[in-house]
Order: C-alpha cells, then sequence, then structure tokens
C-alpha cells in the first residue's frame, strides 16, 4: 500500500483533503485505469490517504519511462485510453483537475493509471486556489480565485488534456516552446490552431482526424469540445 501524509498544519482548509478522499471513494470500483482508494485515516498531526501501491508503473515524464521506446500505434492506443479515462470521469461527475504527464502512470504492459485527485472537483462549482488549472505548465491563466462553474473547469480540463497530448505525441517534456506556451490574460486568445498543431506534431501523427480532434480541444474558452468520435 502507498501512503500519502498530508500534515494539518500544512493545509488551510481539511475539506480539501476530504474532497480527494470522496474522489477516490467514488471512483473504488473503476481501478482499473485509476488508483485504487484503500483507506483515510488521520491522528492529532497528520491525514493519511492510503491507496495501492503501484510498483509496476512509473510517471510518463519520468525518466526510467518506456514511453520514448513504444512504437507510434501503441502509443496512439494509449492515448486514446487517456481520453477514454477522462470522458468516464466527467460520466461519473468528477473532473481531475490536474492532467499532465506527471500524473499518468505507465506500466511495463503499455497499462495507464491516473493518480492524483487532489485538485479534483465534484460539485456544481468548485473552489480554485489559484489561476492556473492543470499547472502553470499546463494549464492556463483563465481564472481569478475562487468558486468556479463545472463548465468553466471542465472547458480547462480539455485544454490540459489537449497539451498533454501534444507533448506525449513529441515526446518531449519541455515546455519552453511557444507552442506549449498560452497563458493569455484574455481567455479567447487561449487557444492553439489546426496549423500551429499539426506544424508542432511528428510527421508520423500529422493525420487529418488526430489535428482536428486536438484543434477541438485546444479551440478558443467556451468553444472546446471533447469528441472522440472523430479519432
Amino acid at each position: 500500500m502507498a501512503f500519502k501524509i498530508i500534515p494539518k498544519e500544512a493545509i488551510d482548509d481539511p475539506s480539501t483533503v476530504l474532497n480527494e478522499v470522496n474522489t477516490l471513494s467514488q471512483l473504488a470500483k473503476n481501478c482499473e485505469h485509476f488508483v485504487c482508494f484503500v483507506d483515510f485515516l488521520e491522528d492529532d498531526t497528520n491525514f493519511y490517504i492510503i491507496t495501492e501501491y503501484l510498483d509496476q508503473y512509473i510517471p510518463l515524464d519520468n525518466e526510467d519511462s518506456v514511453w520514448s521506446d513504444i512504437k507510434p500505434s501503441l502509443k496512439m492506443k494509449i492515448i486514446k485510453q487517456l481520453i477514454d479515462d477522462i470522458v468516464q470521469l466527467h460520466k461519473l461527475g468528477i473532473i481531475h483537475g490536474d492532467i499532465h504527464p506527471g500524473n499518468i502512470l505507465l506500466s511495463q504492459k503499455g497499462d495507464i493509471k491516473l493518480i492524483d485527485f487532489g485538485q479534483a472537483c465534484l460539485n456544481q462549482t468548485c473552489e480554485r486556489l489559484a489561476c492556473y488549472y492543470g499547472g502553470p505548465e499546463y494549464g492556463i491563466d483563465e481564472y481569478t480565485e475562487g468558486l468556479q462553474s463545472r463548465d468553466s473547469l471542465i472547458q480547462s480540463e480539455y485544454f490540459n488534456l489537449g497539451i498533454t497530448i501534444l507533448v506525449l505525441l513529441n515526446d518531449s517534456f519541455d515546455l519552453n516552446s511557444s507552442i506549449y506556451t498560452v497563458n493569455s490574460k484574455n481567455p479567447l486568445l487561449n487557444y492553439i490552431s489546426q496549423t500551429a498543431i499539426s506544424k508542432s506534431l511528428p510527421t508520423e501523427y500529422r493525420k487529418e482526424k488526430l489535428v482536428l480532434f486536438l484543434s477541438k480541444l485546444l479551440a478558443p474558452f467556451g468553444q472546446r469540445t471533447l469528441d472522440k468520435s472523430i479519432l
């Protein structure tokens, strides 16, 4: 088992911990592609979130990951599974809130699991403690601090997913490239065009359907859609 230890003195609002526990509890019957929840404990000083120990899995951005050695056809299969997992989460009423390669674990067999639901949203509105959603590298500066609607958070989840897929297909986790840097103060400018997407993809992935799919994830705020039927 794995223990996530959260010192009580390090958090201002214990409800954030309970939110993660409630999310993991809802996913307890869907452990095939999500980290499996075991138990929750606390003492006078710490909270303890106990999950399965995933010793056969490595984060995709880890230097020991086998991701760069995987054939393009299998990479697309894994990415389609990631897309299916996000769709499943949204159907269950859960927004992950922190999609990036470090929160996607890969096994030697090519199976993936999503971890870290500390930023997850279960309600119609959620409190965002920072403007960036998904981390400053994968998120976009679309929000002020405070309550955000579910629809707004899903829009940003789509963008996080699109950036993550671009990064994975390029086998590069260096986000200094301008194609990944979209942090405008104006949400309507937070998008990446089909032309830019196509140019950013390696030749073997420069397929019309994939470019169209990504362009819908990376469209301007309010226009983003996740349409896996395109693929």
